[in-house]
């Protein structure tokens, strides 16, 4: 967890919340003599969270669009492929970030 958290720059307050949000159901299932837990419950409160910021955002963005229309766009928005997508795009984002600090960092800038 150490090197995980060196590579995002951020130390966790409770480093069993992200030992559990990284455990794989299926590893936790193979190894659950240990006390194993997945990361399902985790996982059911962060959908739930995403879903309540993108209505919320939804609600104010469009106050004439009627509760159907809302409810199919949030569900768009927050589906599996649609998530994978806006990953892939933070990732690419963070990683340049992360290289333009490298960068600076060699060449003498402050940080």
């Amino acid at each position: 967890m150490e090197a995980l958290e060196a590579r995002l720059g951020y130390t966790f307050r409770d480093r069993s919340l992200l030992e559990n949000a990284l455990m794989h159901s299926s590893y936790a299932n193979e190894n659950r003599a240990r006390g194993y837990t997945s990361n399902e419950r985790l996982e059911f409160l962060g959908d739930s969270v995403l879903g309540m910021v993108t209505a919320t955002r939804l609600y104010r963005l469009y106050p004439d669009m009627p509760e159907g229309k809302m409810s199919r766009l949030r569900a768009e928005l927050v589906c599996e492929q649609a998530l994978h997508g806006a990953a892939g795009q933070l990732r690419t984002r963070f990683q340049a970030f992360i290289e333009s600090l490298e960068i600076k960092n060699i060449q003498g800038g402050k940080l």
